[in-house]
């Protein structure tokens, strides 16, 4: 049989791929996995210390260390991202003899590098897409999130009654339609809401938020394939395993121009890759479904983008009326005036002494701009 000459160009990597590839090449190590896991870790130091090996690379910058490891059974590539504010997430590549060999090398770095510890119920894990330097990249954070218990009143009845089926089975709505539209004018709550809606559903549900929403339906194609068929769960420690069967909520914000009345004029493709993606070919099978918020009214939407059986929910998020907006400030101790209709912003900087309800500006879409964001 003859010999196959592998070549990596570092042009095209990083350099401890080329050195974990070479090593493995000349041992000979044909079976190789890939695992990925949050951790409270925030150094490889105590891994180094604890493993006999020989460290063919280490890599080290302000927000991320890499080691390329000669174990005894196993070539190991581990890496661990530790970005300010996020959640640390540890990588690792296994080159061994064989499948089972593999395993076992995995499941000892897990010990040495252990899964972070459950969060309490108040705290969210939420993946945040972009699109990187090399492709798509995710950062995982844990937040704070109120329940729907203690947030509920914060809408107006109209609103809260249509955000409830979500909040208590979000599945179930994504089963009568992948598309879920939230919109309203800014302030009315809806980042909030999508906090309590994460919570919620923490059992069925992997909330990943996208940051550039324009680029994952932009021309790059492979950006788009790279989050849509991503495996990797969030990784809560209760979770950590692989294959939970969680449905994925791709959350987009403030997507107006996606969902316009001529969005496939502006977009181009964009629209067309949305829709396919909620009710077309390259969706059927995966367990994703996709949140859009807006500051545009219903009737500015593409006709096709709220279609029965593809759009699982429409939520209005609406002003308070007087009354309601009354009752919502006597609840908190504050006297209620006489005032019009205002968004949750207004009611929380009134609730605050920031802004006396005479001196409320209009909100609405066209006159927001001043208005404090939800």
């Amino acid at each position: 049989m003859s010999k196959t000459d592998i070549v990596f160009d570092l042009s095209h990597g990083d350099p401890a791929a080329a050195v974990f590839i070479e090593r493995a090449r000349e041992r000979s190590l044909r079976f190789r996995t890939y695992d990925t896991w949050c951790t409270d870790r925030e150094t490889l130091e105590e891994l180094i210390a604890h493993l006999e090996g020989d460290v063919l690379l280490d890599n080290h910058r302000k927000d991320w260390e890499g080691l390329v490891l000669d174990l005894q059974h196993a070539i190991a590539w581990i890496s661990l991202t530790h970005r300010g504010g996020a959640t640390p997430i540890a990588s690792v590549a296994v080159y061994g003899t064989s499948r089972h060999a593999i395993k076992l090398e995995v499941a000892r770095l897990k010990e040495l590098l252990p899964p972070a510890e459950a969060r309490p119920s108040e705290v969210i894990n939420v993946g945040f897409w972009y699109r990187g330097p090399q492709g798509a990249a995710k950062v995982q954070r844990a937040l704070e999130a109120p329940g729907w218990g203690e947030s509920a009143t914060n809408y107006p009845a109209v609103t809260r009654q249509a955000l409830a089926p979500s909040m208590s089975d979000l599945d179930a709505v994504i089963a009568g339609g992948r598309l879920l539209l939230w919109h309203g004018a800014p302030g009315t709550g809806k980042t909030s809401a999508l906090r309590t809606l994460a919570r919620e559903n923490h059992a069925r549900i992997r909330v990943e938020y996208v940051l550039d929403p324009e680029a994952l339906f932009g021309r790059d194609a492979g950006y788009f394939i790279s989050v849509l068929f991503d495996n990797d769960d969030d990784d809560d420690g209760d979770d950590a395993e692989i294959g939970t069967g969680k449905t994925r909520l791709l959350v987009l914000e403030d997507c107006d121009e996606l969902l316009s009345a001529d969005a496939k004029e502006r977009s181009g493709q964009g629209l067309a890759r949305l829709l396919n993606l909620v009710d077309g070919l390259i969706g059927q099978g995966l367990k994703v479904g996709v949140l859009i918020t807006t500051n545009e009214p219903l009737g500015g939407f593409h006709p096709a983008v709220s279609r029965p059986g593809r759009c699982g929910a429409v939520v209005s998020f609406e002003l308070f009326g007087s009354d309601e907006a009354g009752e919502w400030l006597i609840q908190r101790g504050r006297a209620a005036s006489a005032m019009g209709r205002v968004s949750l912003a207004e009611l929380f900087a009134m609730r605050d002494g920031r802004r006396p309800p005479e001196s409320r500006q209009p909100i609405g879409f066209l006159t927001a701009r001043g208005i404090e964001r939800d």
